[in-house]
């Protein structure tokens, strides 16, 4: 895990306290990492603990403060136990990055078990909401920032992808209303929804089919995604609240690959 400078630095971010969910490998790793380059203090939270502890040996090796907490969002008394012990070891909370989601391909909208429709709602909508309450009550009269990761799928849908597209957009709605509603307490939430992104190390570029639908012909790193939740977290950004900010090298706005006509 590399902490060398790279991009802009927002030295407001130092000593800052950050909980990120799913904070243990992919997009939510690289997350921790850049707020940990940028010296916020982070708690990791998830379901896997393994993963969470080898990001916090990673993060503090490289010099910066990270805490390993085990947590399932979907069940309330693991949240407030998280941020009890998050707030515990590293101070009050000034910033939550609702990471943590279920994403695996679904059956179509015939075949979609009940039960399978329950746990995305219960990690990808609950969990959110309840984590931005928690972070909400700790927050107010303090300010503090929250940032959601949704998906371009909220609004374009990806094939096969039908619980996780419709409990994203849910995030995307709780990301607006939070954000007109938290905003009168010094709270600013707002949202990144990447395209296809690369969160698996080394890097690999996927096919060229791939490549080729999308315009800036490659997939994204978890850093890049990464860097603009660093903006969302800072003061750079103090005048974007109960935005989506879309980052998917222009994916969801080009029609048809090169070559194609509709």
């Amino acid at each position: 895990m590399n902490f060398s400078p790279r991009g802009p630095n927002y030295a407001d971010l130092a000593g800052k306290v950050a909980v990120v969910t799913g904070g243990g490998r992919g997009i939510g790793k690289a997350i921790a990492a850049r707020l940990a380059r940028e010296g916020v203090k982070v708690a990791l939270a998830g379901r896997t603990p393994e993963a969470l502890r080898a990001t916090a040996e990673e993060i503090r090796a490289a010099g910066g403060s990270a805490e390993a907490i085990p947590a399932d969002i979907a069940r309330p008394e693991d949240v407030d136990a998280l941020f009890a012990a998050a707030t515990d070891r590293l101070g009050p909370i000034d910033i939550l990055v609702n990471n943590a989601a279920r994403m695996v391909s679904s059956p179509d909208t015939l075949a979609l078990p009940d039960a399978e429709w329950r746990e995305y709602v219960a990690t990808n909508v609950n969990g959110a909401f309840y984590c931005t309450g928690r972070a909400g009550r700790a927050m107010a009269g303090r300010g503090g920032v929250i940032v959601n990761i949704s998906t371009i799928g909220a609004f374009r849908s990806h094939y096969g992808m039908l619980a996780y597209d419709i409990t994203k957009a849910a995030m995307d709605s709780l990301t607006r209303t939070t954000g007109i509603d938290l905003i009168r307490h010094g709270i600013r939430v707002n949202a990144v929804a990447p395209g296809r992104t690369h969160a698996r190390e080394p890097y690999r570029p996927g096919p060229d089919e791939v490549r080729r639908r999308i315009p800036i012909a490659r997939a994204a790193h978890a850093e890049e995604i990464a860097s603009v939740v660093a903006f969302l977290a800072s003061s750079e950004s103090s005048y974007i609240v109960a935005q989506t900010l879309i980052v998917d090298g222009g994916l969801s706005v080009q029609l048809t690959p090169p070559g194609e006509f509709v």
